[in-house]
């Protein structure tokens, strides 16, 4: 029969199994590490990868997936039957979205359009952004846009392709907007 020290006198050790740390174990019981403010645990350089370890953090930020979310279209576009989606990750204050704006057969564009559509969290100032208009003919033009709260503002196209000539959004500009043509809109910006 092995011997066992207990160092902490204050130990009831009577009923309890007690683990080796030279053998591998599996502990079925809750296992609370109080050790504020030091880690609750250290892995050595070069150790391998465990599985099934779940984090949400890595490299002290949060580690998340794309989420989904529905965007707003407003301003001097109406969606009609258009469609809009929307995807964001955020890593502290900093959020990345993309969003897709598919027009409908009722999507209309009143006089030199604005079109305004919601971001997933509320910017404190500006990103970067890219925006693409594509019509069904295979057509592709680049828009500016200006992150304002609660969302991106669409305002001018690119109709040259030098970046030399833009022009507002309306119902015929850059092409005649038709069921199907969409707008891709991504980025990032700094949340408020």
């Amino acid at each position: 029969m092995s011997t066992v020290a207990v160092l902490n006198t204050d130990a009831q050790v009577n009923g309890k199994t007690l683990l080796l740390a030279e053998n591998a174990q599996t502990v079925t019981g809750l296992q609370t590490f109080d050790r504020d403010p030091n880690a609750p645990f250290a892995v050595a350089p070069g150790s391998a990868v465990v599985a099934n370890l779940d984090a949400d953090k890595v490299d002290g930020l949060d580690a998340v997936d794309w989420t989904s979310y529905t965007p707003v279209c407003s301003g001097d576009m109406a969606l009609g039957n258009g469609t809009v989606t929307g995807r964001y990750m955020r890593f502290g204050d900093l959020v990345f979205y993309k969003i897709v704006v598919t027009v409908g057969s009722t999507t209309t564009f009143a006089g030199l359009a604005q079109a305004s559509i919601t971001l997933p969290t509320l910017p404190s100032g500006q990103g970067s952004q890219t925006i693409i208009l594509t019509d069904n003919g295979g057509q592709a033009f680049v828009g500016q846009g200006i992150v304002e709260s609660p969302g991106i503002n669409i305002y001018q196209i690119d109709t040259d392709g030098n970046q030399a000539q833009y022009t507002f959004i309306t119902q015929t500009t850059p092409f005649a907007w038709g069921s199907g043509d969409t707008i891709h809109v991504s980025g990032w910006y700094e949340a408020a």
